[in-house]
């Protein structure tokens, strides 16, 4: 179990972020990191430990910028390392992402084999989003069985989406509640997908993906995951 979070839109991405991570901590300890872009540059600030190690990492050597991506780090698989933890980042592309990617030894060895990157047939469960700075779009992609939550929140040209409703809230999204959802809960003990609670803030249905386009300020109209072979990403 790990926690993500991202915004984008605001005036200044890192004290939202690191809001937003404070409330998934208890999601992952190992190891923390955050990634913003600022004026078309990527940067990056990860650490080993509780979130307080990268706190104080950030006050020494700040990252500015309106759009961000944070991540907690559970590590199961892999130990707990700087290099290890999240956002992955390449000059064109961070990433971060929560669960467990089953067949990771035949990925590897795949690309190995062609010496290119890209991301090809994903077995897990799993949530993640994709920042690609070239095109300016952000993926956010669930697995098919659901088994990773992953909500968002699109208001007046700012986005943000987090592990959790709770660190949504913390970016500014109100505290009302959505009568349609609640007539769901009234009637069937549960709140129907991609529905919250919260007025304005939504959950990725399993296998759905969302593409959301900075420089138009649009979401796409969401698609499906494949049920045997999962996303394919190139990042190039």
């Amino acid at each position: 179990m790990c926690g993500i979070v991202a915004v984008t839109g605001y005036k200044k991405a890192l004290p939202l972020l690191m809001n937003g991570l404070e409330n998934l901590e208890y999601r992952g300890y190992d190891s923390a990191g955050i990634a913003t872009l600022n004026n078309g540059n990527l940067g990056r600030r990860r650490s080993l430990g509780k979130l307080a190690e990268l706190s104080d990492l950030l006050v020494r050597d700040p990252l500015l910028g309106k759009s961000g991506i944070g991540h907690t780090r559970w590590a199961t698989h892999g130990k707990p390392s700087v290099n290890n933890a999240h956002p992955h980042m390449t000059e064109q592309v961070a990433v971060v992402h929560n669960g467990i990617i089953e067949n990771f030894q035949e990925l590897r060895k795949y690309l190995e084999k062609k010496g290119i990157k890209f991301i090809y047939e994903l077995d897990g469960m799993f949530a993640f989003a994709c920042y690609n700075k070239v095109n300016k779009k952000i993926w956010l992609v669930r697995d098919i069985n659901g088994a990773k939550p992953l909500y968002y929140g699109h208001h007046q040209g700012k986005l943000a989406f987090s592990s959790e409703v709770k660190s949504l809230l913390e970016c500014g999204f109100e505290r009302k509640v959505d009568k349609e959802a609640f007539g769901h809960f009234y009637k069937q003990g549960y709140v129907s997908g991609p529905m919250t609670l919260f007025d304005g803030i939504r959950k990725l249905t399993p296998g759905q993906i969302i593409q959301y386009d900075l420089s138009l300020i649009h979401i796409s109209e969401p698609t499906r995951l494949r049920r045997i072979s999962y996303a394919v990403f190139c990042l190039k």
